[in-house]
């Protein structure tokens, strides 16, 4: 039984965001985070899947074909394969899950790509459990599926928002922006 565990985000942490940087080019540097947060939000919770935004965008926008702007999007990730390796050699230590908004068809798509499911022992998607990080429940929902206690949990995300409400809970929020040492140096304690 492994006594620590991670909970670890999926887009900005172990892969590219695809969205986010997107509606900012389409729409620019005002609209384009309000659109964003408009769609992906419904997304996170299940309401819309990624092809249902590619066929909004193509539909209202006429921004291209659907299965296009599906493609395109996808075709622009990339894994964060250190990271990955880095999780690969604490397995041994540590349960390492992936706790993600997103909405369904996304992280499913990239995993495949990327052949990324193999890094995680469970994985938490928005979407599926129609919660949502930030708030409490979502976090303690991952720890409660696990049948024992851990001694140390963490969660990492590039969002401090997604980190505010972990102290109430005992968990070590850990920050990433392509601070790997900092953070191999805080798990390898």
């Amino acid at each position: 039984m492994k006594k620590r565990l991670i909970m670890c985000d999926c887009f900005g942490v172990v892969a590219d965001c695809v969205l986010p940087p997107w509606f900012n080019v389409v729409f620019g540097d005002v609209e384009g985070p309000k659109l964003c947060k408009k769609y992906c939000d419904m997304g996170d919770m299940g309401e819309l899947t990624l092809m249902d935004i590619a066929k909004i965008m193509d539909e209202e926008y006429h921004l291209g074909k659907a299965q296009d702007l599906f493609d395109y999007w996808m075709d622009g990730t990339t894994s964060n394969k250190p990271l990955l390796e880095f999780f690969n050699s604490i397995r041994d230590r540590y349960e390492i899950v992936l706790a993600s908004n997103a909405m369904e068809g996304l992280v499913e798509t990239v995993f495949k790509k990327h052949d990324m499911a193999k890094h995680f022992d469970k994985i938490f998607i928005s979407y599926k459990l129609k919660k949502v990080k930030p708030h409490k429940d979502y976090y303690e929902h991952i720890i409660n599926s696990f049948d024992h206690k851990f001694e140390k949990i963490y969660m990492i995300d590039d969002r401090p928002l997604n980190l505010e409400v972990l102290k109430d809970i005992g968990v070590i929020g850990l920050l990433y922006h392509d601070n790997l040492e900092e953070i191999k140096k805080e798990l390898l304690k």
